[in-house]
């Protein structure tokens, strides 16, 4: 089901909520919001029917299209509070005034501009919503095609630097801690 949410809960964001839930685009129980001001929270809960979440980064997890309806001076408060919890998928909405964002997407209709270069013309945010994605079905794919032809894939990482991104050695420290299988001592070297 499509879900929303709105960090800032003013009177954009109300009248926003109001209109897609009375043109049923979104159902109020799919209508997230998040604001400092609890007063407020209750008013739209009990208005709309929307959903009333703790904080910003709750909201951000439950969320497919998210809304910033913020001022723009709390702009950078609110995007560091999210900013672990954004995934490649969330599409992000600004309404901030005077904040431009710019969703940069690789061979999309708009051209690549780097991240310095967007700052340089006034934009605050930049989204790069499918670069890693890209990025990583590539190289599946090159892999795939090596080893279909039963070579080796090129470019990978050392498996030592894999391991540590993977979170081998964190499990290897685990494992020492609360015993070891006769199979496989801790000890040993990997």
């Amino acid at each position: 089901m499509d879900t929303i949410g709105f960090i800032g809960s003013g009177n954009m964001a109300e009248a926003l909520i109001k209109g897609i839930t009375a043109a049923k685009l979104y159902a109020p129980e799919n209508v997230f919001i998040s604001d400092i001001r609890t007063e407020r929270l209750e008013f739209l809960k009990d208005m709309y029917g929307v959903t009333a979440v703790e904080n910003n980064t709750e909201l951000t997890e439950k969320v497919e299209t998210l809304v910033l309806s913020i001022k723009p001076q709390n702009m950078n408060d609110a995007l560091d509070s999210i900013k672990d919890a954004i995934n490649a998928e969330t599409l992000i909405i600004s309404i901030a005034a005077g904040i431009k964002m710019a969703n940069m997407i690789e061979q999309g209709k708009t051209p690549f501009i780097a991240p310095q270069r967007l700052e340089e013309i006034g934009y605050k945010i930049a989204a790069y919503p499918l670069t890693l994605l890209n990025a990583g079905v590539f190289a599946m794919q090159q892999a795939l095609a090596a080893l279909k032809n039963g070579s080796q894939a090129e470019g990978l990482l050392d498996f030592s630097v894999l391991q540590e991104i993977v979170g081998f050695n964190d499990y290897y420290e685990v494992e020492k801690r609360y015993g070891h299988n006769a199979d496989h001592p801790s000890d040993e070297p990997r």
